[in-house]
């Protein structure tokens, strides 16, 4: 039996721009050396105090500058995150991205 993937409402599309870094996954060299450079704990800037024992199976190597918006795939926009730290980074980026784009639409109504 097939499984339904479930969407929210409203889905963001996002538009590919050809100046963008054409990869966006970080090689393993660079998660080794970020791994390294952050003694293995969560570099989380947000939320200083987590600093939490990275665990190699759930580890998210992340772009500080966000790779959708023209952040390059590179070690300076890397950062190794626990699952809890990048779920709420995650969640301050896309609400910063809405609110963005509702004051986007607020201006060109005026």
């Amino acid at each position: 039996m097939a499984r339904r993937i479930k969407f929210q409402w409203p889905v963001r599309i996002i538009r590919y721009n050809s100046d963008r870094d054409s990869r966006r996954s970080f090689t393993h060299t660079q998660q080794v050396q970020v791994w390294h450079e952050q003694n293995g704990r969560c570099g989380n800037h947000i939320a200083p105090g987590c600093k939490k024992k990275l665990d190699l199976r759930t580890v998210i190597y992340h772009h500080v500058q966000p790779w959708y918006r023209g952040g390059l795939t590179v070690l300076d926009n890397c950062v190794a995150l626990c699952p809890n730290c990048h779920q709420e980074k995650t969640f301050a980026d896309n609400l910063g991205n809405a609110e963005e784009s509702r004051g986007k639409t607020v201006d060109k109504a005026e």
